[in-house]
């Protein structure tokens, strides 16, 4: 395999990880938004 080509797939890898990690992290913060809003409406209804 030719060195550049391995050099720009790594680094495509890399990018990649990046990006899944930071939408992973988009979903937890979705997930815990959504917590949080059904705590919200679980204490309107107690009151």
């Amino acid at each position: 395999m030719n060195p550049d080509l391995i050099h720009v797939y790594q680094e495509q890898v890399t990018d990649l990880k990046q990006f899944l990690q930071a939408k992973q992290q988009e979903k937890q913060k979705k997930k815990d938004k959504q917590k949080e809003q059904q705590k919200g409406k679980d204490l309107l209804k107690r009151n």
